[in-house]
């Protein structure tokens, strides 16, 4: 029994051991794959990559190197920046808009109780001259030497200063007479100045609008009185009037001595009260164009309604609100044009003296345009809008009666 259980246990020796032959030799034949997957490091590298991208990367490797080429892509974005600068120019779009809301135009000074239910200049969207006109700007009186003494202010009335007609028609000189009128205005420059006989430019051509229906021809040079005569047909407004708003503004018809300031601001336009003048109208033909612009707007957008024609408004006396109001019943539209561009009225002060200066309550832009007209072109109302005196000088002397 011990024999052979002893030659059993050999005998499953001998199995063992051929299965561990087998296995050695099952092993032996794993080992040269082994070695042949060490010779390959290229494919083992390419899941080295592949794992690290994770999953999705593994298969955009050729594709994340193409995002690489987009980015000169990035270098033309720069260029959609700039175009959102011009996107940033409607933001000047709302800027109109905030000055239209009604909440300013119906509004009163705080303390000051004869203000009820004036749009005040310094609200809204005047983008006119709101400012103090001189009492004499540039001089006129010297330059003419004390012939001027306005004794047709006796016809003055701040409900009608000026005629549709008279303001609204073009046509009324050519261009050569308003250089003419200039040149007699001028006799002589002080040297190291332009005057506006003299003045000359390079205009840009404007586009008809809704306000300036005719297009405005540009030229490498064009004189001041060509300015005035192609804004003129452009816009419709009166060359005398425009050439007297001229004078009214910055004394430019007659000053001897003008600063190139006073031609970048020739009209007013865009310099308010309280408020430092926009740039972006400097330069004479813009300062024409422009005012010619407000004065067909006043009488076209809804918005300018706070000088009804045919009812009476309050009128400041002057830029300072202390001064008060007086009523202004509104006969035309051409006289609204005025209070629109230029909100005071003369006072009796202003009135009586003549091209002098008043009290300090006397503004003196209207009472100026109508003295100018008067004594330039004649009369303000009646007749065709080119007639009336064209003689330059008026001798003698009436006080307005108060």
């Amino acid at each position: 029994m011990r024999r052979t259980n002893h030659g059993y246990r050999y005998a499953q020796k001998g199995r063992a051991l051929f299965g561990v032959a087998m296995a050695a030799a099952l092993i032996g034949s794993l080992l040269p794959t082994a070695a042949y997957a060490d010779e390959q490091p290229a494919p083992e590298p390419t899941p080295t990559v592949a794992p690290s991208p994770e999953v999705a990367a593994t298969e955009q490797p050729p594709e994340s190197e193409p995002t690489p080429t987009p980015t000169p892509e990035p270098t033309d974005a720069p260029e959609p920046a700039p175009e959102q600068a011009p996107t940033a120019e409607p933001t000047q779009e709302p800027t109109p808009t905030p000055a239209p809301t009604p909440t300013p135009t119906m509004t009163t000074d705080p303390g000051e109780v004869d203000l009820t239910g004036i749009l005040l200049p310094d609200n809204g969207d005047y983008a006119g001259d709101t400012t103090e006109d001189e009492a004499d700007p540039g001089a006129y009186s010297e330059t003419q030497a004390g012939l001027l003494t306005a004794d047709t202010l006796n016809g003055f009335k701040a409900g009608n200063i000026i005629s549709d007609a008279k303001m609204y028609t073009s046509g009324t000189m050519s261009a050569n007479q308003i250089q003419g009128f200039f040149n007699q205005k001028v006799k002589r420059c002080d040297s190291n100045y332009t005057c506006l006989k003299d003045f000359s430019m390079k205009t840009r051509t404007k586009a008809p609008n809704s306000y300036c229906t005719n297009t405005y021809q540009g030229s490498s040079r064009d004189t001041a009185a060509q300015i005035i005569s192609k804004v003129s047909k452009a816009c419709n407004v009166s060359e005398r009037v425009l050439i007297v708003m001229l004078q009214k503004e910055q004394g430019l018809v007659t000053h001897t001595w003008p600063s190139q300031f006073r031609y970048d601001i020739a009209m007013g336009y865009a310099c308010p009260d309280h408020a430092a003048c926009d740039s972006t109208y400097f330069g004479f033909q813009n300062q024409m164009y422009m005012a010619a612009y407000q004065l067909q707007r006043y009488t076209k957008d809804s918005y300018f309604s706070w000088y009804p024609v045919g009812k009476t408004s309050q009128v400041r006396w002057h830029p300072n609100a202390s001064c008060g109001t007086g009523p202004v019943r509104i006969e035309n539209k051409a006289t609204a044009a005025l209070y629109y561009y230029t909100p005071y009225q003369p006072n009796r002060a202003a009135l009586r003296a003549g091209y002098g200066v008043g009290d300090s309550c006397s503004a003196y832009g209207n009472r100026n345009f109508y003295n100018y007209y008067t004594d330039w072109f004649g009369g303000t109302h009646g007749g065709s809008p080119g007639g009336g005196s064209t003689g330059y000088a008026v001798t003698g002397a009436t006080a307005v009666q108060s």
